[in-house]
């Protein structure tokens, strides 16, 4: 909705305040709910471009013709000789790939099993040109990479979890008398904060 305005007592919808009833241009002026010209659309008072209408701007967006990939997206990314992952930034970058980059080895026909894929693993062989290559077949993988998210989220083990709703009640009981690194009786008790997690009390005086 645009900015309401007060008349005869009456709250009443304005827009295309800024441009006298006009569509907005490209990096022109405009309020939420104004129109913009086109494929564009208002984003913070300024009419941007969003080819693929996940309502990213363009310049914030890191596939803008990708209505998939959002903020926090992961995305597969590869090197010479491994693979591994990018995340997509709020600035509509891309993180630096996590895949190994140093792929020289020592010993051609050698071998070495190799993390790879979904938590899983392979055989790498050193080539003629003393280069590890690709793994060969990745075994025994996950579910899921980590960072990924659809209804559940992908835990650091490669496994599917439900999402936790945020809740005001604490989820597991306060412990009482807890003991110090020695095994000796502190007197602090947990104390439980809603929405947050369980703290240590102060001992008492």
């Amino acid at each position: 909705m645009g900015r309401l305005d007060c008349v005869n007592d009456i709250c009443t919808a304005q827009t295309n305040n800024v441009n006298n009833g006009n569509p907005g241009e490209l990096n022109g002026p405009c309020l939420e709910g104004d129109l913009c010209n086109g494929d564009l659309f208002c984003y913070e008072n300024v009419c941007q471009a969003d080819a693929d209408h996940d309502g990213i701007p363009s310049h914030l967006d890191c596939d803008d013709n990708d209505e998939n990939v959002v903020h926090e997206t992961v995305r597969v990314c590869t090197s010479a000789c491994d693979e591994g992952t990018q995340m997509c930034l709020a600035d509509g970058t891309w993180t630096a790939c996590t895949a190994e980059t140093t792929c020289e080895c020592t010993e051609p026909g050698g071998i070495r099993e190799h993390e790879c894929g979904n938590c899983g693993w392979g055989y790498q062989h050193c080539g003629s040109d003393y280069q590890w290559g690709m793994v060969d077949e990745c075994l025994d993988q996950g579910a899921c990479r980590p960072g990924e998210e659809s209804e559940q989220e992908c835990t650091d083990i490669c496994q599917w979890e439900d999402l936790v709703a945020c809740t005001g009640e604490c989820l597991v009981t306060a412990r009482q008398n807890t003991l110090d690194a020695s095994g000796i009786p502190d007197f602090k008790e947990e104390v439980c904060i809603p929405a947050g997690p369980l703290h240590l009390r102060p001992p008492r005086r």
